[in-house]
């Protein structure tokens, strides 16, 4: 059992150490190996038995990707041999190019350098999963793929920063909130990073459609309850490209990596 615990974990809490180093490569890695070993013990323990069917299920996801951080709610019902699941995601979108740095003044906030929106993602969607490895017994792991499609919201809410701003034809100066520009704002005279709240009003949305793949592999040795791991990918394309970073070209598709921790609860 404690051997077990250890493979679980292992490839998680690494993945927790290394998020400020995220890359496709790493998050790869981290995936095949924590498929590999959960594959491993899904199929020793599996053992015949009688095992309680359920008729739904809902779930929570909190989600480390290769662009930032998500949360996931899933609810599914039982239907011929599969779930068939609705879901919705919140995930952030970050550049793989944006940086912080500190301003001209070490009392304000950091900002992002060339950054001009934040960016996130809503997501709704259905799909159906299949068990592959059903568990039959407590200590066993029950292993499913599965996949969702649907439509994709970009929302863009641009980046605002703090400079001083002359009052008069003196040499008295205030300082304002202005939306970031690349041709007057610079590294010289940006103070730190504005308010989140800034630029609210002006948030835009961009449409667009989404396809994710995973594998769910889920290790709770309750039949009423669900804990599990997951990983797999994710395909967002968008009508408009996203312009996250200045001077880089906007990017209508994406494809974005993940691994999450999940748990929650079935309906026998």
């Amino acid at each position: 059992m404690l051997l077990q615990f250890y493979y679980i974990c292992y490839p998680l809490f690494i993945t927790l150490q290394l998020r400020k180093l995220l890359s496709y490569k790493i998050i790869g890695l981290l995936l095949i190996n924590t498929m590999l070993c959960l594959v491993t013990f899904g199929q020793q323990a599996s053992l015949d038995g009688t095992k309680l069917l359920y008729r739904n299920f809902k779930t929570n996801s909190a989600t480390i990707t290769s662009r930032g951080v998500s949360y996931t709610y899933r609810k599914a019902k039982f239907v011929q041999g599969k779930d068939r699941l609705f879901e919705f995601d919140l995930a952030t979108v970050k550049d793989a190019k944006q940086s912080k740095v500190k301003g001209q003044d070490l009392r304000f906030k950091s900002y992002y350098y060339g950054k001009l929106n934040s960016v996130m993602n809503i997501r709704l969607g259905i799909g159906w999963q299949k068990a592959l490895y059903n568990k039959e017994v407590p200590k066993a792991i029950e292993i499913k793929n599965g996949f969702t499609f649907g439509a994709t919201l970009g929302i863009l809410k641009p980046v605002y920063i703090q400079v001083y701003a002359p009052i008069d034809k003196s040499d008295n100066k205030k300082i304002v909130s202005e939306r970031y520009d690349v041709t007057k704002h610079n590294a010289y005279n940006i103070l730190g990073r504005a308010s989140f709240f800034n630029g609210i009003s002006k948030t835009t949305i961009n449409p667009g459609a989404f396809l994710k793949y995973y594998y769910t592999f889920d290790f709770s040795a309750d039949d009423d309850k669900i804990k599990a791991l997951e990983c797999g990918l994710i395909a967002d394309f968008y009508l408009k490209g996203l312009e996250i970073m200045a001077n880089n070209t906007p990017k209508r598709f994406m494809v974005t990596l993940y691994a999450s921790y999940t748990f929650g609860s079935k309906e026998l």
